[in-house]
């Protein structure tokens, strides 16, 4: 396959620059498709237990109700049980063990990591959202991924050469130890270069002007599908200016979901059970041999789930709270 020079270009791009493992990669709330998520109904019961209450004096988390924290307050001489609101950052606001705070929000999920060193100008990625979830065919189970989005850095000013590059990946990007190569440029499903795509601009394109990945040597592949399979993905834009990379968005996580397929529970023995790829141990729990998604505030939650920071299951075994259907 002929491809041509500068697509050529951006394609070995995408695997010549080190590219870091995305922000979790959370799954779906009914079926496990790459990352091991819990299912809507856990065969576990909601009770209090009866370790220390609110204001109570502690030494360490456990010995707090599940869904309280210990920790020291400003003016106190001792460390008690406190509520978790999912708010951080001031005198009165707490985070469980474990968890981030980020942008005055408590996180399980880990801490993103730079993608391309050395590069500050920064891309907006809008469509797909953030550790949603999209409906395999458009209709009252949800939207589908057909349309991706960005916006470029304010002041940025790009030559008549500039290519912008958007990818998605049914994987964590992985740098090759010791070198700025792409580990796996198999898992890249879909490609679009603003140089050669018959359609899009420099700030959308649709799923079907991009192309289904690149081979090891930088050529393309075929057409891009007309729909992407259900799976977990990871996608980022950036712009390359003569080859080297000028700006750069962070690696965000989607999932595609079949609505027609029949609900799974994914089934655990340990906690380990339920981790997929991108994701950590912090973010979930094994419960009544169920996986439970963990969280410290809806920034953990995924799709239409929220975080629950009252209700505690009488089997988890960590201090947390859990993701649960909105009402």
């Amino acid at each position: 396959m002929n491809t041509p020079p500068m697509l050529r270009v951006a394609a070995r791009s995408l695997m010549a620059l080190g590219l870091a493992r995305a922000l979790s990669a959370c799954a779906g709330a009914d079926e496990a498709t790459g990352g091991r998520a819990p299912d809507a109904a856990v065969s576990a019961e909601f009770c209090d237990d009866n370790r220390l209450t609110v204001g109570t004096t502690c030494d360490q988390e456990s010995q707090c109700r599940r869904n309280l924290t210990c920790v020291l307050r400003p003016g106190d001489t001792k460390k008690t049980c406190q509520p978790v609101t999912g708010v951080c950052g001031g005198a009165s606001e707490f985070c469980f063990e474990g968890a981030r705070c980020a942008s005055n929000r408590c996180l399980f999920s880990p801490v993103p990591e730079t993608t391309f060193q050395g590069v500050s100008a920064t891309v907006g990625l809008t469509t797909p959202t953030a550790q949603q979830r999209y409906a395999l065919s458009p209709g009252a189970a949800g939207a589908r991924v057909d349309t991706f989005q960005w916006s470029l850095p304010t002041g940025l000013t790009l030559s008549p050469e500039a290519v912008v590059v958007a990818a998605v990946l049914n994987a964590p990007p992985r740098r090759r130890s010791g070198t700025n190569t792409l580990a796996n440029p198999d898992a890249i499903q879909w490609i679009w270069t603003s140089d050669t795509a018959a359609g899009g601009t420099m700030l959308r394109a649709e799923l079907g002007d991009g192309r289904r990945g690149i081979t090891r040597d930088g050529s393309l592949l075929g057409p891009a599908l007309q729909t992407l399979p259900p799976a977990s993905y990871w996608w980022l834009v950036y712009v390359l200016e003569r080859g080297t990379v000028v700006a750069v968005s962070e690696v965000r996580t989607f999932e595609v979901y079949d609505p027609t397929a029949p609900a799974q529970r994914e089934r655990c023995q340990r906690r380990e059970d339920c981790v997929g790829a991108g994701q950590t141990s912090l973010q979930f729990d094994c419960v009544a041999q169920r996986c439970v998604r963990r969280c410290s505030s809806d920034g953990d939650c995924v799709g239409a789930t929220r975080c629950d920071l009252v209700r505690q299951y009488c089997d988890e075994p960590r201090n947390g709270g859990h993701c649960e259907p909105l009402p």
